[in-house]
């Protein structure tokens, strides 16, 4: 990533040169991409990041009208003077060795372990998981020299993973995702789609810090971004979206048709009560509301991995 054109458009670091440093990208790399923020670099620390990355630039269509808009490394626009991030004593005359160097520094640190194991944790278990997990996340990144599916493997095959269902809410595009799924819905995520997301506080493309969308529940928990998941799943059920069809007629199959409705948005069954109060929307006419219903139940706006019954109980 420290060498996408995007990425280095996207966060200044075409224009970092010596003289006129940007302190975007060093910012970033510190604060989102490794350690974390408030795991010990300074404002000093940022500056000199900064300086590391003077030169690492992009190709413009002026210069190349071929390899416009690739990467590409400018020795004169590079500081050459010594810089220290972190502790980390960047030598003199390096020029773009030092940015390397510093990469391979920030990716071995305990801090970049421990903040990306905590990432992968709110991510698959909770939006405050335990301690113990993200220790033994952070342990498995370091032993494995950053290797990603040793570090998931730790946390997957977790207790607390485990234990995790139900501790996780959807996130607006996964709740949009998986209703559409769960009807087997042919859609073309038209418009109206998209502006039901952006009303339940994720519209797709629109995040404008470089942080990326919210993984914790209180950014979606607001009542009006409710009232849009709700009026999503009615407008769903109710074939207000003209470019999405829904067979309900297929849904079903034989049998209860709560039972199977059920099966098939859960993954499991009701218990007694809860299926005695939805039995009044049984009838043919009246599925499409039976769906919606279940769609808005808090049962869909969660994460299950295991029967429902027993999750209720």
């Amino acid at each position: 990533s420290a060498k996408s054109p995007a990425v280095l458009q996207s966060l200044d670091n075409d224009s970092n040169v010596r003289g006129k440093i940007n302190e975007n990208y060093g910012r970033e790399l510190l604060e989102l991409h490794t350690v974390g923020a408030d795991n010990g670099y300074t404002q000093q620390d940022v500056f000199e990041a900064a300086r590391v990355f003077t030169g690492w630039s992009i190709v413009t269509l002026r210069e190349d009208a071929v390899n416009g808009g690739t990467f590409v490394y400018r020795p004169r626009a590079h500081d050459e003077d010594a810089k220290t991030v972190m502790g980390l004593r960047i030598p003199a005359r390096g020029g773009m060795k030092d940015g390397e160097a510093l990469l391979d520094f920030l990716a071995a640190h305990p801090s970049t372990a421990r903040t990306i194991s905590l990432k992968l944790c709110r991510r698959f278990i909770a939006d405050e998981p335990a301690e113990a997990v993200v220790s033994a996340g952070a342990a498995a990144f370091t032993a494995s020299k950053g290797d990603i599916k040793a570090t998931l493997g730790s946390i997957l095959h977790s207790p607390e993973f485990k234990a995790s269902s139900g501790q996780k809410i959807k996130r607006p595009l996964e709740f949009v995702a998986s209703a559409l799924r769960a009807v087997d819905a042919d859609t073309t995520a038209e418009p109206r789609i998209q502006q039901a997301l952006a009303g339940m506080g994720q519209p797709l493309f629109l995040w404008q810090p470089p942080n990326g969308f919210p993984d914790t529940a209180g950014a979606y928990l607001g009542a009006s971004s409710f009232l849009a998941r709700w009026n999503f799943a009615l407008n769903l059920a109710s074939a207000a979206y003209k470019e999405t069809k829904v067979k309900f007629d297929t849904l079903a199959g034989k049998g209860d048709l709560i039972d199977a409705l059920a099966q098939r948005l859960y993954g499991g069954t009701l218990p007694p009560s809860v299926k005695s109060a939805l039995q009044p929307f049984t009838s043919g006419r009246q599925t499409p509301q039976l769906v919606a219903l279940m769609l808005c139940a808090p049962l869909f706006q969660v994460r299950w991995r295991w029967n429902v019954t027993r999750a209720l109980a």
